[in-house]
């Protein structure tokens, strides 16, 4: 991560994995877009390992114009975790609808 423990982008949290990923609040608006609202409770509760899996199996049966969830779920993952980078060190900045636009094009 970085020397400060705090998210860089909001400052409020600890920042871990499973918050860049899935609990900071652009990481949240990002899969707001493409979860389906009846699956967030569920998707944004569990435990990492078992998010982990419960994506890639696609256990919420996701219908995902796209191709497979569990694929783009990794994908939006990655640019999650690259965004993250590229506002901590080149300080970028975008919104959730560019990033789901950069992601799926």
């Amino acid at each position: 991560m970085s020397n400060y423990p705090f998210c860089e982008r909001y400052g409020l949290c600890i920042e871990s994995v499973i918050h860049v990923v899935r609990d900071c609040g652009f990481a949240q608006a990002v899969w707001k877009l493409v979860v389906p609202r009846y699956n967030w409770n569920v998707f944004f509760n569990l435990p990492l390992v078992k998010w982990i899996i419960w994506n890639i199996r696609n256990v919420g049966k996701f219908n995902f114009l796209c191709g497979k969830w569990g694929s783009f779920y990794l994908i939006v993952c990655w640019f999650l975790w690259k965004n993250r980078n590229d506002f901590i060190f080149n300080h970028a900045s975008g919104n959730s609808y560019d990033f789901i636009s950069s992601t799926v094009n």
